[in-house]
């Protein structure tokens, strides 16, 4: 409390301002809360229900644990959507009593729970994500093509150290898979083996024809020479 001032109800501080488990509960139990909704709509009361038995298989409303209850049952109606002066309104109802506010664990959990899911969405925005990843690594690392003359992947790796294939396109086998996504993992990228193969063996390899591409790479005729 501020100096000078008498303490006359529980407080609590939240965002650097001091709530009073009253002024919360004379909020919810008036008849006309902020916005004009009176009463929880039907759908609303079931979700909050569902909300209510979902925490009780993990918890008990008694005397010692009544506050970490409430909270948690905020944060379960938080994800539901449910809005906060309703589920005050409910809390009240259904858990309130004239020694326990359940206003203000619910208000708690909603600034809690809302602060919280605004951290982890900025992480989530700022995180590359993990696709993106991968293809920017196999585009620096690799050239992979699809032979449809002989149906099978082929790859050249721009780090090869093993000197017969420095420049040469391979075959990719088991091993070549393998080896991919070990240096995914030594770069930081985390992701599955399966991943890795789902998006080498996918459209995402140029389509490679050995017949044209050597004829594309014939000199013209000069109109003299017979070949045949």
């Amino acid at each position: 409390p501020r100096p000078g001032r008498k303490k006359t109800v529980s407080e609590k501080v939240i965002s650097g301002k001091i709530i009073s488990d009253k002024s919360l509960s004379d909020k919810v139990i008036s008849h006309e809360p902020e916005g004009g909704k009176a009463e929880a709509e039907p759908w609303e009361r079931m979700e909050f229900n569902k909300a209510v038995l979902a925490v009780k298989r993990i918890s008990k409303f008694e005397p010692g644990k009544r506050d970490c209850f409430i909270f948690a049952l905020g944060n379960k109606c938080y994800t539901k959507g449910l809005e906060e002066e309703v589920v005050m309104r409910l809390a009240q109802e259904k858990f309130g009593s004239e020694e326990f506010n359940a206003a203000a664990p619910i208000h708690n959990a909603y600034i809690y729970t809302d602060r919280t899911t605004e951290a982890n969405m900025r992480k989530e925005e700022e995180k590359p994500d993990t696709i993106h990843q991968l293809l920017d690594f196999l585009k620096t690392h690799y050239d992979f093509r699809r032979n449809i003359i002989m149906d099978r992947l082929e790859y050249l790796d721009f780090n090869e150290k093993t000197e017969k294939w420095i420049g040469k396109l391979r075959p990719v086998r088991a091993t070549s898979y393998n080896a991919i996504f070990l240096e995914l993992q030594l770069a930081g990228i985390k992701c599955s083996l399966d991943y890795v193969k789902a998006i080498v063996n996918s459209s995402y390899p140029r389509e490679f024809n050995p017949f044209t591409d050597y004829i594309e790479k014939l000199k013209p005729w000069d109109g003299v020479t017979d070949y045949i």
